[in-house]
């Protein structure tokens, strides 16, 4: 599968990871690790999916997905995923009023992002 893929991770060895997971599923990737980061990347780039941490240094990944959502105004709604170490339901709530369109807890596996990249690409 052929897709640009944005991951929006501080944590320096998730992001590794995620990286190496997504590209051995033939994806190209892009990081971000700040909320500040990914609204610029998301504004200078296409992304076919965008994997969103909810706990970021500068704001949450709720705030930087409606930010996102905001800029898409509708048109073409690039599928967001929750990264997240939490798996409490307020957490699920959240993130899908904000506009995510599915969840993972993490950690980030080979399987769940190919789960995903089959579901939304």
């Amino acid at each position: 599968m052929s897709c640009k893929v944005l991951v929006v991770e501080d944590v320096a060895i998730a992001q590794k990871v995620a990286v190496m997971i997504l590209e051995s599923l033939g994806c190209s990737v892009d990081v971000a690790d700040t909320g500040d980061q990914a609204v610029q990347k998301y504004q200078n780039s296409h992304y076919d999916m965008v994997f969103m941490d909810i706990g970021l240094p500068d704001t949450t990944g709720i705030e930087v997905t409606k930010e996102i959502r905001l800029l898409e105004n509708g048109n073409n709604p690039t599928p967001i995923i929750a990264l997240t170490a939490h798996n409490e339901d307020s957490y699920k709530t959240a993130s899908f009023e904000a506009g995510m369109n599915d969840f993972i807890v993490k950690p980030l596996t080979r399987i769940s992002a190919e789960q995903m990249l089959n579901k939304f690409t």
